[in-house]
Protein backbone atom coordinates (compact mmCIF):
# COMPACT_ATOMS: atom_id res chain seq x y z
CA UNK A 1 0.00 0.00 0.00
CA UNK A 2 2.98 2.33 0.88
CA UNK A 3 4.17 1.86 -2.80
CA UNK A 4 0.74 2.36 -4.25
CA UNK A 5 0.55 5.61 -2.90
CA UNK A 6 3.83 6.64 -3.61
CA UNK A 7 3.33 5.78 -7.02
CA UNK A 8 0.33 7.91 -7.51
CA UNK A 9 2.23 10.63 -5.73
CA UNK A 10 5.03 10.46 -8.25
CA UNK A 11 1.93 11.08 -11.49
CA UNK A 12 0.48 13.51 -9.83
CA UNK A 13 4.03 15.36 -9.18
CA UNK A 14 4.99 14.34 -12.75
CA UNK A 15 2.01 15.98 -14.49
CA UNK A 16 2.62 18.82 -12.39
CA UNK A 17 6.12 19.36 -13.83
CA UNK A 18 7.95 18.31 -10.34
CA UNK A 19 9.74 15.89 -12.01
CA UNK A 20 13.21 15.80 -9.64
CA UNK A 21 10.56 14.91 -6.50
CA UNK A 22 8.38 12.76 -8.57
CA UNK A 23 11.98 10.63 -9.24
CA UNK A 24 12.74 10.87 -5.74
CA UNK A 25 9.32 9.32 -4.77
CA UNK A 26 9.69 6.51 -7.33
CA UNK A 27 12.78 5.76 -5.83
CA UNK A 28 11.46 5.07 -2.72
CA UNK A 29 9.08 3.48 -4.00
CA UNK A 30 11.13 1.12 -6.14
CA UNK A 31 13.29 0.43 -3.34
CA UNK A 32 10.09 -0.82 -1.88
CA UNK A 33 8.72 -2.95 -4.93
CA UNK A 34 12.63 -4.74 -4.87
CA UNK A 35 12.42 -5.58 -0.41
CA UNK A 36 8.98 -7.19 -1.25
CA UNK A 37 9.25 -8.53 -4.56
CA UNK A 38 6.80 -6.91 -6.62
CA UNK A 39 8.35 -7.82 -10.16
CA UNK A 40 4.99 -6.05 -12.15
CA UNK A 41 5.27 -3.22 -10.02
CA UNK A 42 8.98 -2.70 -10.17
CA UNK A 43 8.87 -2.44 -13.81
CA UNK A 44 6.27 0.09 -13.76
CA UNK A 45 8.42 2.14 -11.34
CA UNK A 46 11.65 1.98 -13.22
CA UNK A 47 9.55 3.11 -16.66
CA UNK A 48 8.27 5.96 -14.38
CA UNK A 49 11.93 6.71 -13.13
CA UNK A 50 12.68 6.92 -17.04
CA UNK A 51 9.84 9.12 -17.66
CA UNK A 52 11.16 11.93 -14.89
CA UNK A 53 14.54 11.42 -16.33
CA UNK A 54 13.99 12.02 -19.60
CA UNK A 55 12.12 15.26 -18.60
CA UNK A 56 15.01 16.42 -16.72
CA UNK A 57 17.29 15.60 -20.22
CA UNK A 58 19.31 12.68 -18.82
CA UNK A 59 18.57 10.98 -21.94
CA UNK A 60 20.59 7.81 -21.68
CA UNK A 61 19.59 7.19 -18.06
CA UNK A 62 16.35 7.23 -18.97
CA UNK A 63 17.22 4.89 -21.88
CA UNK A 64 18.91 2.47 -19.14
CA UNK A 65 16.30 2.56 -16.99
CA UNK A 66 13.25 1.66 -19.54
CA UNK A 67 15.55 -1.15 -21.16
CA UNK A 68 15.39 -3.00 -17.79
CA UNK A 69 11.67 -2.10 -17.43
CA UNK A 70 11.32 -3.65 -20.90
CA UNK A 71 13.05 -6.63 -19.80
CA UNK A 72 11.19 -7.40 -16.96
CA UNK A 73 7.78 -7.06 -19.16
CA UNK A 74 9.33 -8.96 -20.95
CA UNK A 75 10.03 -11.73 -18.57
CA UNK A 76 6.67 -11.59 -16.53
CA UNK A 77 5.28 -12.02 -20.23
CA UNK A 78 2.86 -8.13 -20.16
CA UNK A 79 2.19 -7.48 -23.37
CA UNK A 80 0.82 -3.97 -22.76
CA UNK A 81 3.11 -2.66 -20.79
CA UNK A 82 6.51 -4.41 -22.77
CA UNK A 83 4.61 -2.20 -25.32
CA UNK A 84 4.81 0.87 -23.60
CA UNK A 85 7.82 0.28 -22.62
CA UNK A 86 9.12 -0.19 -26.43
CA UNK A 87 6.91 3.36 -27.55
CA UNK A 88 8.76 5.60 -24.59
CA UNK A 89 12.22 4.54 -25.36
CA UNK A 90 11.53 5.08 -28.59
CA UNK A 91 10.65 8.87 -27.91
CA UNK A 92 14.00 8.82 -25.97
CA UNK A 93 16.09 7.95 -28.90
CA UNK A 94 14.83 10.21 -31.26
CA UNK A 95 15.61 12.97 -28.49
CA UNK A 96 18.84 12.08 -29.62
CA UNK A 97 18.35 12.17 -33.16
CA UNK A 98 18.30 8.26 -33.47
CA UNK A 99 15.24 8.62 -35.53
CA UNK A 100 15.95 5.63 -37.66
CA UNK A 101 16.19 3.50 -34.59
CA UNK A 102 12.91 4.65 -32.59
CA UNK A 103 11.01 4.15 -35.89
CA UNK A 104 11.87 0.48 -35.60
CA UNK A 105 10.94 0.41 -32.01
CA UNK A 106 7.27 2.66 -32.31
CA UNK A 107 6.55 0.24 -35.04
CA UNK A 108 7.09 -2.92 -32.74
CA UNK A 109 4.90 -1.22 -30.11
CA UNK A 110 2.06 -0.17 -32.71
CA UNK A 111 2.16 -4.07 -33.24
CA UNK A 112 1.81 -4.71 -29.97
CA UNK A 113 -1.15 -1.96 -29.10
CA UNK A 114 -3.05 -3.36 -32.37
CA UNK A 115 -2.55 -6.99 -30.98
CA UNK A 116 -4.28 -6.48 -27.37
CA UNK A 117 -6.41 -3.57 -28.50
CA UNK A 118 -4.78 -1.09 -26.46
CA UNK A 119 -5.85 2.23 -27.76
CA UNK A 120 -3.27 4.52 -25.88
CA UNK A 121 -0.88 2.62 -27.14
CA UNK A 122 -2.00 3.05 -30.31
CA UNK A 123 -1.99 6.33 -30.14
CA UNK A 124 1.41 7.39 -28.49
CA UNK A 125 3.15 5.07 -31.18
CA UNK A 126 1.06 6.73 -34.19
CA UNK A 127 2.10 9.60 -32.14
CA UNK A 128 5.97 8.72 -31.96
CA UNK A 129 6.02 7.81 -35.72
CA UNK A 130 4.61 11.11 -36.62
CA UNK A 131 7.58 12.83 -34.90
CA UNK A 132 9.98 10.77 -36.30
CA UNK A 133 9.10 11.06 -40.21
CA UNK A 134 8.33 15.16 -39.43
CA UNK A 135 12.33 15.12 -38.43
CA UNK A 136 13.21 12.87 -41.68
CA UNK A 137 11.00 15.93 -43.25
CA UNK A 138 8.48 13.50 -44.72
CA UNK A 139 5.80 16.09 -43.37
CA UNK A 140 2.79 14.94 -45.36
CA UNK A 141 3.23 11.17 -43.51
CA UNK A 142 3.90 13.24 -40.30
CA UNK A 143 0.34 14.42 -40.50
CA UNK A 144 -1.24 11.48 -41.33
CA UNK A 145 0.22 9.64 -38.93
CA UNK A 146 -0.84 12.76 -36.03
CA UNK A 147 -4.29 12.65 -37.29
CA UNK A 148 -4.74 9.15 -36.89
CA UNK A 149 -3.28 9.59 -33.35
CA UNK A 150 -5.90 12.86 -32.45
CA UNK A 151 -8.92 10.50 -33.75
CA UNK A 152 -7.83 7.53 -30.75
CA UNK A 153 -6.73 10.53 -28.58
CA UNK A 154 -11.01 11.78 -28.74
CA UNK A 155 -12.16 8.20 -28.98
CA UNK A 156 -11.16 6.79 -25.65
CA UNK A 157 -11.44 10.64 -24.09
CA UNK A 158 -7.80 10.82 -23.15
CA UNK A 159 -7.19 14.92 -22.79
CA UNK A 160 -3.52 14.66 -22.04
CA UNK A 161 -2.86 12.89 -25.36
CA UNK A 162 -5.07 14.93 -27.17
CA UNK A 163 -3.25 17.79 -26.39
CA UNK A 164 0.37 16.46 -26.96
CA UNK A 165 -1.12 14.92 -30.41
CA UNK A 166 -2.97 18.52 -31.37
CA UNK A 167 0.80 19.80 -30.99
CA UNK A 168 2.40 17.50 -32.43
CA UNK A 169 0.15 18.02 -35.47
CA UNK A 170 0.86 21.62 -35.25
CA UNK A 171 4.06 20.99 -35.63
CA UNK A 172 3.69 18.80 -38.66
CA UNK A 173 1.80 21.81 -40.63
CA UNK A 174 4.42 24.63 -39.84
CA UNK A 175 6.98 22.19 -41.04
CA UNK A 176 4.78 21.80 -44.13
CA UNK A 177 4.37 25.28 -44.30
CA UNK A 178 0.71 26.11 -43.01
CA UNK A 179 1.78 28.64 -40.08
CA UNK A 180 -2.34 29.44 -40.06
CA UNK A 181 -3.48 26.27 -39.56
CA UNK A 182 -0.58 25.29 -37.06
CA UNK A 183 -1.65 28.48 -34.74
CA UNK A 184 -5.24 26.78 -34.82
CA UNK A 185 -3.88 23.30 -33.89
CA UNK A 186 -1.65 24.95 -31.18
CA UNK A 187 -4.20 27.12 -29.81
CA UNK A 188 -5.96 24.22 -29.35
CA UNK A 189 -3.65 22.51 -27.51
CA UNK A 190 -2.89 25.06 -25.46
CA UNK A 191 -6.38 25.33 -23.73
CA UNK A 192 -6.51 21.65 -23.10
CA UNK A 193 -3.04 21.57 -21.80
CA UNK A 194 -4.36 24.39 -19.29
CA UNK A 195 -7.22 22.30 -18.53
CA UNK A 196 -5.89 19.44 -17.63
CA UNK A 197 -2.48 21.46 -16.00
CA UNK A 198 -0.27 19.01 -17.63
CA UNK A 199 2.94 20.96 -17.58
CA UNK A 200 4.82 19.13 -21.01
CA UNK A 201 1.61 19.90 -23.23
CA UNK A 202 1.59 23.46 -22.26
CA UNK A 203 5.17 23.92 -22.37
CA UNK A 204 5.86 22.03 -25.54
CA UNK A 205 2.48 23.53 -27.40
CA UNK A 206 3.40 27.41 -26.03
CA UNK A 207 6.77 26.58 -27.64
CA UNK A 208 5.53 25.95 -30.77
CA UNK A 209 2.59 28.71 -31.11
CA UNK A 210 5.83 31.36 -30.70
CA UNK A 211 7.23 29.62 -33.60
CA UNK A 212 4.31 29.89 -35.52
CA UNK A 213 3.37 33.59 -34.67
CA UNK A 214 7.16 34.53 -35.36
CA UNK A 215 6.94 32.63 -38.87
CA UNK A 216 2.94 34.90 -39.77
CA UNK A 217 5.20 38.13 -38.80
CA UNK A 218 3.53 38.57 -35.08
CA UNK A 219 6.66 39.07 -32.88
CA UNK A 220 4.19 40.58 -30.27
CA UNK A 221 2.02 37.28 -30.03
CA UNK A 222 5.45 35.14 -30.20
CA UNK A 223 6.69 37.18 -27.00
CA UNK A 224 3.33 36.48 -25.33
CA UNK A 225 3.12 32.76 -26.43
CA UNK A 226 7.06 32.41 -25.24
CA UNK A 227 8.30 35.32 -23.10
CA UNK A 228 8.81 34.55 -19.45
CA UNK A 229 6.47 31.31 -19.66
CA UNK A 230 8.25 29.92 -15.81
CA UNK A 231 6.73 26.61 -16.68
CA UNK A 232 8.76 24.11 -15.05
CA UNK A 233 9.79 21.84 -18.09
CA UNK A 234 13.49 21.97 -18.49
CA UNK A 235 13.89 20.13 -22.03
CA UNK A 236 11.87 23.45 -23.74
CA UNK A 237 13.59 26.18 -21.72
CA UNK A 238 16.42 26.56 -24.40
CA UNK A 239 13.92 26.65 -27.13
CA UNK A 240 11.50 28.65 -25.22
CA UNK A 241 14.26 31.58 -24.48
CA UNK A 242 15.50 31.21 -28.18
CA UNK A 243 12.36 32.35 -29.47
CA UNK A 244 11.85 35.35 -26.41
CA UNK A 245 15.00 36.55 -28.17
CA UNK A 246 14.00 36.41 -31.66
CA UNK A 247 10.68 38.23 -31.21
CA UNK A 248 12.39 41.00 -29.05
CA UNK A 249 14.78 41.23 -32.08
CA UNK A 250 11.87 41.49 -34.33
CA UNK A 251 10.21 44.08 -31.88
CA UNK A 252 13.77 46.33 -31.85
CA UNK A 253 14.73 45.55 -28.15
CA UNK A 254 17.86 44.02 -28.95
CA UNK A 255 19.28 44.52 -25.33
CA UNK A 256 16.50 42.41 -24.15
CA UNK A 257 16.92 40.28 -26.86
CA UNK A 258 20.55 39.56 -25.45
CA UNK A 259 19.51 38.14 -22.10
CA UNK A 260 16.89 35.95 -23.57
CA UNK A 261 19.91 34.72 -26.32
CA UNK A 262 21.97 34.23 -23.22
CA UNK A 263 19.52 32.23 -21.16
CA UNK A 264 18.65 30.41 -24.06
CA UNK A 265 22.43 29.09 -24.31
CA UNK A 266 23.13 28.43 -20.48
CA UNK A 267 19.77 26.33 -20.42
CA UNK A 268 21.35 24.28 -23.72
CA UNK A 269 24.81 24.05 -22.05
CA UNK A 270 23.33 22.44 -19.07
CA UNK A 271 20.57 19.90 -20.90
CA UNK A 272 24.17 19.25 -23.59
CA UNK A 273 26.17 18.28 -19.97
CA UNK A 274 23.64 15.54 -19.38
CA UNK A 275 23.33 14.06 -23.00
CA UNK A 276 25.43 15.58 -25.36
CA UNK A 277 23.70 14.78 -28.62
CA UNK A 278 20.04 16.29 -27.31
CA UNK A 279 18.71 17.37 -30.54
CA UNK A 280 16.37 20.48 -29.39
CA UNK A 281 19.74 21.84 -27.15
CA UNK A 282 22.27 21.35 -29.82
CA UNK A 283 19.98 23.82 -32.02
CA UNK A 284 18.69 26.21 -29.61
CA UNK A 285 22.09 26.72 -28.36
CA UNK A 286 23.55 27.49 -32.41
CA UNK A 287 20.77 29.97 -32.82
CA UNK A 288 21.18 31.73 -29.86
CA UNK A 289 24.77 31.88 -30.36
CA UNK A 290 24.02 33.26 -33.60
CA UNK A 291 21.57 35.72 -32.04
CA UNK A 292 23.81 36.93 -29.72
CA UNK A 293 25.79 37.83 -32.82
CA UNK A 294 23.34 39.53 -34.47
CA UNK A 295 22.20 41.61 -31.58
CA UNK A 296 25.79 42.68 -29.97
CA UNK A 297 27.87 42.52 -33.30
CA UNK A 298 30.38 40.51 -31.43
CA UNK A 299 32.89 38.72 -34.15
CA UNK A 300 33.37 35.69 -31.33
CA UNK A 301 29.83 34.88 -30.79
CA UNK A 302 29.56 34.31 -34.50
CA UNK A 303 32.66 32.30 -34.58
CA UNK A 304 30.88 30.01 -31.43
CA UNK A 305 28.16 30.04 -33.47
CA UNK A 306 29.78 28.47 -36.42
CA UNK A 307 31.66 25.98 -33.92
CA UNK A 308 28.38 25.01 -32.50
CA UNK A 309 26.70 24.49 -36.04
CA UNK A 310 29.45 22.15 -37.16
CA UNK A 311 28.59 20.13 -33.46
CA UNK A 312 24.91 20.19 -34.07
CA UNK A 313 25.45 18.73 -37.93
CA UNK A 314 27.83 16.00 -36.10
CA UNK A 315 24.39 15.09 -33.93
CA UNK A 316 22.17 14.84 -37.28
CA UNK A 317 21.68 16.21 -40.75
CA UNK A 318 17.70 15.24 -40.93
CA UNK A 319 16.18 16.98 -43.29
CA UNK A 320 13.41 18.27 -41.15
CA UNK A 321 15.50 19.24 -38.27
CA UNK A 322 17.94 21.25 -40.61
CA UNK A 323 14.69 22.79 -42.31
CA UNK A 324 13.84 23.96 -39.27
CA UNK A 325 16.80 25.49 -38.49
CA UNK A 326 17.65 26.97 -41.55
CA UNK A 327 14.26 28.39 -41.31
CA UNK A 328 15.28 30.12 -37.69
CA UNK A 329 18.57 30.97 -38.47
CA UNK A 330 17.21 32.71 -41.69
CA UNK A 331 14.39 34.99 -38.82
CA UNK A 332 17.88 35.78 -37.09
CA UNK A 333 19.49 36.71 -40.59
CA UNK A 334 17.19 39.55 -41.71
CA UNK A 335 18.69 41.52 -38.78
CA UNK A 336 21.91 41.04 -39.58
CA UNK A 337 23.00 44.51 -41.15
CA UNK A 338 26.39 43.86 -40.96
CA UNK A 339 26.94 40.44 -42.16
CA UNK A 340 28.51 39.01 -38.71
CA UNK A 341 26.55 35.41 -39.70
CA UNK A 342 28.97 34.89 -43.00
CA UNK A 343 31.08 32.06 -41.18
CA UNK A 344 27.88 30.95 -39.42
CA UNK A 345 25.98 30.79 -43.16
CA UNK A 346 28.79 28.66 -44.37
CA UNK A 347 28.98 26.27 -41.20
CA UNK A 348 24.80 25.91 -41.49
CA UNK A 349 25.29 24.31 -45.19
CA UNK A 350 28.34 22.40 -45.18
Amino acid sequence: MNASHLGRLVACHFYLGDYRLAADLCTEALAIARDIGDRSREGSLLGNLASCRYRLGEYRLAIDLNTQALAIARDIGDRPRQGARLANVAGYHSGLGEYLQAINLSTEALAIARDVGDRDLEGCALGNLGMCHRRLGEYRQAIDLHTQALVIARDVGERYLEALTLGSLGRAWLASGDAHQAVMLLDQAVSIADTTGDIESASIARSWLSRAQLQLGDPAAALAAAGRQELPYPAEKPTMRLLEGLALLDLHRADESVRAFSEAVTTADALLALAERNVAAVQARALALSGLAVATGNPARATQAAKAFVQAHAVTNAAGVAADTACLLNMIASHDRSGILAQVRVAQHP
